[in-house]
């Protein structure tokens, strides 16, 4: 269920005996580099330049053999024309290009046509976590972590709740379309705020429930089939732990308010018990999601230990400063090995299963 040190060397071991056979493809897109399809795409769908530059480093230092593209068309040109050899490729989908639920498809559209190996989920499984509205459907029918969320329209024909709630963009990461003004309002206050946004933004917004409690991210690989878990990593706002009204923001990769801390020993020491169980549902998550290779299953978790999932991550970030890269470090290994781990726990599945 969880990695331990011996594990995740065996796999690099293993890796750097066969890592000459690897052709890494990495499609990518950054700012200043990539051309957008479309100039209305936020900017925060990109990498920026020290990001990208973090994740190509840790490659470099694996010694991986790679090749790079900033813009998917041109990865697709030149598997159409056959400029790059098919059969020696492993690709890996970083890119975020493409109209509302689609923004990650395009590559593995076409690796998954071409039968071409690639490090990830299927396109149905990243369309359908990006979809916060029907991910959180499906949580509840398995009575598994779920948060009490409502479509726009829900919203404006319900008459009242209880507690307090904040809007999202439907479709994308956790954090699209939330800030102060729309979080930790009142149902009044929320079916309001959605009345005003219908009117400036043609896109769909959920109303969900806040959850008050401590924010835990855990990174999950599979390997041999099976999901194992990095760790459990907490995030602090400013130094606080237990989150009420405190948000991490979409670009909150590009800020320094945050920090990682181990939540496990935090969780046994200060509170009082185990975070097995916490594990074993988020590993239940990605099976049930269908989630392959790696992923990312994040959590609120309330004082009396009861937690919810309001995100699941396909291609979660490794950069520095990442809660992957930050459990990884805490067992003593460097950037660089993650990518060893992910190469070792994506190279081994059946490739008909992608």
């Amino acid at each position: 269920m969880k990695f331990t040190k011996e594990n995740i060397t065996k796999i690099i071991l293993e890796v750097n005996q066969h890592k000459t056979n690897i052709q890494l493809i990495i499609i990518y897109n950054s700012k200043g580099f990539t051309k957008k399809i479309d100039s209305q795409q936020e900017d925060s769908d990109f990498f920026s330049n020290k990001e990208i530059g973090e994740i190509l480093d840790a490659v470099i230092d694996a010694d991986i053999k790679f090749k790079i593209y900033y813009n998917e068309f041109s990865f697709a040109e030149d598997i159409v024309n056959k400029k790059i050899n098919h059969n020696s490729l492993l690709v890996w989908n970083l890119s975020r290009q493409g109209s509302e639920n689609n923004q990650k498809s395009l590559v593995t559209s076409i690796c998954d046509y071409y039968k071409i190996p690639f490090i990830g989920s299927s396109v149905y499984t990243m369309n359908l976590c990006r979809h916060k509205y029907h991910f959180q459907k499906i949580l509840n029918s398995f009575n598994l972590a779920y948060i009490p969320t409502f479509t726009q329209n829900e919203a404006l024909q319900r008459e009242s709740n209880d507690g307090n709630y904040l809007i999202k963009m439907m479709k994308g990461s956790a954090s699209r379309g939330t800030d102060e003004t729309t979080s930790n309002l009142s149902w009044n206050q929320a079916k309001k705020k959605i009345t005003t946004l219908q009117t400036k933004r043609n896109v769909k917004f959920i109303v969900q429930e806040v959850i008050d409690g401590y924010e835990v991210e855990i990174p999950l690989f599979k390997f041999n089939g099976v999901f194992t878990a990095l760790g459990v990593a907490g995030i602090s706002i400013n130094g606080t732990f237990f989150l009420e009204n405190q948000i991490l923001s979409e670009d909150g990769s590009d800020n320094n308010n945050y920090d990682f801390y181990d939540f496990e020993k935090f969780a046994y020491s200060e509170l009082g018990y185990s975070c097995e169980k916490i594990i074993q549902d988020a590993i239940n998550i990605a099976e049930i999601m269908e989630l392959d290779d790696y992923c990312r299953i994040d959590f609120r978790i309330r004082f009396n230990g009861d937690f919810h999932c309001f995100d699941i991550s396909t291609t979660p970030y490794i950069t520095e400063k990442s809660s992957p890269i930050y459990l990884l470090k805490q067992l003593g290994f460097k950037h660089k090995d993650i990518i060893l781990l992910l190469l070792g726990t994506s190279t081994n599945p059946n490739i008909d299963n992608h």
